[in-house]
């Protein structure tokens, strides 16, 4: 299940990623990892080594642009992860074979939110760190590897205040607390959460009506952490309120008290609501006259390609300039910058650009990606074979005509320092520079985001371009401004596939 939020509290956030990884130690996958690092002659702090190196080995650092929480499986699947995916597959595998784990947080003082996560275990009285998104020696604290390795610049989330949370800090289930919650109430809230996007549609019925089912409860988390009321994973009434009035603003609905009467009738997106079908209906428009010229793009790859960017929206980039030392810029759904919009024939203020509706912005946006085919691809609208290739466009369309070349290089430490810099987190695996392969990479991460998926299943739906209907790109999770959350789902599928 994926759920797009804006989290008003990171420690709340730090709750709902511990919440996760608990669960995610109860699943068939974590017991089967667990099963087979853990050799019977092994001491709890021999397989905590083991499972260190497997993950060192395995998993890479991959730097996110907007926080995302994958499970373990997914993790795994991918080989690579930020920050709470290394911890979550950590804390999951690790409790699943016997250990006591923590979570440690990493933040820049009183005040501040975490910015790093890090998998402890307690072993021998104390806890250890187990810290896997950098070169970390088993034990050694994060601050002293990244000074070791001469990362203290390059990793500035790798704070020096710490706090460890751990399942003591969740809120336990009071007696009698499934009882006071009655299967018919607690099947409605279920169906809420599923409407406000925070529940998956398939999960199976018997665990809609359990208040305490494990599933239920992160959904439940989520929710509170997006609406900043105490995060406890339980249904209560100042959830339910809080529940009525998401509903009541997701679409044109009557709540009457807790029933929610009226439930069926919300059928607005939660993550897309911003999007008009008018808006989808021109984005697909827009595709079928560059098909009709050769390109072979759809109208869901240019949405993937802006669900990266920018979330489809009018924001401007908060990349700062390593030259002027300010920000870039670069504004709108594709980021074009001043002299790409005066290109394209806008020729008003930055603000005014960012003014502009959707709809409005659209025309002038078209008009860039048919200069760049013009200025950078002989004329030849086949350079856009995929949203990878899109996105070429958008990012480096100087480079165009090698978008079919996955380690072609866009933007170099040696080359091109300050553009390779100032996006220097598109570098997965720390090459030293940015290649087209680095941008499919970028549009995975996002492919199935609750934004992204749903502007995609909604020109689907629209019947806009018989183009849609291709296969679904694999991804990983939602866009929010701060967090968005995999709740659920991705050990079992990774267990099923590996079995």
């Amino acid at each position: 299940m994926v759920a797009a939020l804006e989290c008003r509290d990171g420690w709340g956030g730090g709750r709902l990623l511990l919440a996760l990884a608990v669960e995610d130690a109860r699943t068939p996958g974590a017991r089967k990892l667990a099963a087979e690092l853990r050799k019977p002659e092994m001491t709890d702090e021999d397989f905590a080594r083991a499972l260190h190196a497997h993950v060192l080995a395995h998993v890479r650092f991959d730097r996110e642009r907007v926080e995302e929480y994958e499970s373990g499986g997914y993790t795994l699947e991918h080989g690579a992860g930020d920050c709470d995916a290394h911890f979550r597959l950590m804390y999951a595998v690790g409790v699943a074979g016997g250990l006591v784990a923590g979570l440690a947080l990493l933040h820049h003082g009183a005040g501040t939110w975490p910015a790093h996560a890090v998998a402890v275990f307690r072993l021998g009285g104390a806890w250890v760190w187990a810290e896997t998104t950098v070169g970390a020696a088993f034990g050694e604290a994060p601050n002293d590897a990244a000074r070791r390795l001469g990362l203290t610049t390059d990793r500035s989330d790798i704070a020096k205040e710490v706090r460890i949370m751990t399942e003591k800090d969740l809120a336990p289930i009071p007696p009698g607390f499934r009882a006071r919650n009655a299967p018919a109430q607690v099947l409605l809230d279920a169906q809420a959460l599923q409407r406000l996007g925070y529940l998956a549609a398939d999960v199976p019925a018997c665990l809609l009506s359990d208040p305490v089912a494990p599933v239920l409860r992160e959904a439940v988390l989520a929710f509170q952490v997006a609406q900043g009321i105490v995060p406890d994973g339980l249904l209560g009434p100042t959830t339910r309120l809080h529940i009525a009035g998401a509903l009541n603003h997701a679409g044109p609905t009557t709540i009457d008290g807790l029933a929610y009467p009226g439930l069926e009738g919300v059928t607005s997106p939660k993550a897309s609501a911003h999007l008009s079908d008018e808006f989808l209906l021109l984005v697909a428009a827009m595709a079928e006259r560059f098909r009709a010229k050769g390109a072979k793009v759809a109208a869901e790859d240019w949405l993937q390609v802006w669900t990266y960017e920018s979330g489809i929206s009018n924001i401007q980039t908060r990349v700062i300039n390593p030259a002027t030392g300010k920000p870039y810029g670069n504004a709108g759904i594709n980021q074009m910058g001043e002299s790409e919009r005066h290109a394209c024939g806008f020729h008003g203020s930055l603000q005014e650009w960012l003014s502009l509706s959707l709809v409005d912005q659209l025309p002038f946006v078209e008009r860039f990606y048919a200069g760049a085919i013009r200025d950078f691809a002989h004329g030849d609208f086949a350079a856009y074979h995929d949203a990878t290739s899109a996105y070429v466009a958008t990012f480096a369309p100087a480079y165009l005509a090698h978008s079919g070349e996955p380690n072609y290089p866009l933007y170099s430490a040696l080359k091109t320092p300050g553009q390779y810099q100032a996006n220097r987190g598109l570098d997965h695996g720390s090459k030293g520079y940015i290649s087209v392969d680095d941008m499919r990479l970028a549009l995975l991460s996002v492919s199935r985001s609750a934004l992204f998926v749903e502007a995609r299943d909604r020109v689907r739906a629209l019947g806009a371009s018989p183009a849609v209907a291709s296969a679904p790109k694999r991804s990983i999770a939602g866009i929010g401004i701060v967090a968005a959350m995999l709740a659920a789902g991705g050990w079992a599928a990774w267990n099923a596939a590996s079995s």
